[in-house]
């Protein structure tokens, strides 16, 4: 995913809300939480405090290539996504 692919609006776009929502329901929740809490994967509070978008959007979309290529990514196993 590039910079240009994410686009961030305010009020966020509800549509993608909705998309974002059933996909953390389907593929996500059961390793991470919304929360600090850490289940098999890290909690994601805060996450965009320390974050940029581009970094975690890929993280979720393409975690394998991430933990293989990200040096930042590779830190944060067993963590809160840094």
């Amino acid at each position: 995913m590039k910079e240009a692919d994410i686009s961030l609006t305010t009020p966020l776009d509800q549509a993608k809300v909705t998309t974002g929502k059933a996909t953390y329901e389907l593929k996500c929740q059961s390793c991470h939480r919304l929360t600090a809490e850490k289940l098999v994967g890290p909690g994601w509070l805060d996450v965009t405090k320390r974050r940029e978008p581009l970094w975690i959007m890929n993280m979720i979309t393409n975690v394998d290539m991430m933990l293989e290529k990200d040096p930042e990514a590779q830190k944060t196993t067993g963590t809160m996504y840094g």
